[in-house]
């Protein structure tokens, strides 16, 4: 495993195709917010999301607000 530190507004690169932008870095909950930028084939999932599809379990009827943006995003590139 590569651990990396990187500021707000900093990117790494995985590969020639991959970007991953650190956008927000909250102090007090130790939250960050991520943006990814990758070619339509690559499929981008929280671990969560990734099980429950290894597993063949039906994905919740509900959508975060962070969830619409993050579909609405890699869908029109």
């Amino acid at each position: 495993m590569l651990i990396l530190g990187r500021m707000p507004k900093e990117i790494i690169r995985i590969g020639d195709d991959i970007q991953v932008h650190i956008h927000h870095v909250d102090l007090v909950t130790g939250q960050v917010k991520l943006g990814f930028i990758a070619p339509p084939h690559v499929v981008i999932d929280r671990e969560e999301v990734y099980q429950r599809k290894q597993n063949g379990q039906p994905m919740p009827k509900y959508l975060s607000k962070d969830d619409i943006k993050c579909q609405l995003k890699h869908n029109t590139k």
